[in-house]
């Protein structure tokens, strides 16, 4: 009975599921899972719910990607991005040195879903910090992953033990109002067109008040340069001048 006691718990540990802990571990943006992981592409738990751990950034937006390995491997380290969901990332695709002898080489990724490749693994591991700039588009259900391929864990097979894969659930949004830039521009054009339009006004305003002035001014038909016109005040004494004289030949008395 003792026996079966102390073989109950190794039973279980041989019968349970394989868990594997990643030696690397995505800090930020918030990973969607912790760190224990099983290697599976392409986030490296199959079966994963998305949850509410979503970390929102705008179109275009230049963020840092910060990931810790804290159980150092050779390799190197990918961060890809998806749009929508997580199905279009692609596992990298080993050409030479696959099976041993120097670092190997891989193909060019053809999905166009890789930001940053080949980030090169340090010999002390630790904080990683890399900067990416995220596609300048909207969405609500983006992914970021990042892989890190180890190069002491060759041959690179389907299923094999070669990569870890870690993801992170994103939303892309525009800050709101930021669409109204063009109609402010317009207003701007429609006020530019306001101005100009009253400059035209008073130009015209004040042309006309200069033709009348020079109308009033004008010299007589066939009149000479030095020639002079007389004021108003001249004018008026002369008309004066001119009444008093008829009303004094109306009272004089007739012969």
């Amino acid at each position: 009975m003792r026996r079966l006691l102390v073989l109950a718990p190794l039973l279980a540990l041989a019968l349970a599921p394989e868990v594997a802990e990643a030696h690397v571990g995505l800090v930020s943006p918030v990973p969607r899972e912790g760190r224990e992981r099983i290697k599976n592409p392409p986030c490296g738990r199959t079966g994963s719910v998305r949850s509410e751990n979503v970390s929102v950034f705008a179109p275009g937006e230049t963020i840092e990607v910060v990931f810790d390995e804290f159980v150092e491997h050779p390799g190197h380290y990918r961060i890809a991005f998806d749009e929508d969901g997580d199905d279009d990332f692609a596992e990298p695709i080993c050409l030479e040195n696959c099976a041993r002898g120097p670092d190997p080489v891989f193909a060019e990724d053809t999905t166009g879903t890789v930001l940053v490749d080949r980030i090169p693994d340090r010999p002390d591991g630790g904080e990683y910090r890399v900067s990416v700039t995220l596609p300048d588009v909207e969405c609500e259900r983006c992914t970021l992953q990042l892989i890190q391929v180890m190069y002491d864990k060759r041959p690179y097979e389907v299923g094999g033990d070669d990569t870890y894969f870690q993801c992170a659930y994103l939303a892309l949004r525009r800050p709101p109002g930021s669409d109204a830039g063009p109609e402010a521009d317009a207003g701007a054009t429609a006020d530019a067109g306001a101005d100009a339009g009253a400059a035209d006004d008073a130009g015209a305003l004040r042309e006309d008040a200069g033709g009348a002035a020079r109308d009033a001014g004008a010299e007589p038909d066939g009149g000479g340069g030095c020639a002079t016109t007389g004021s108003p005040a001249g004018t008026g004494l002369a008309g004066l001048a001119l009444v008093l004289w008829a009303a004094r030949r109306r009272r004089r008395p007739r012969a």
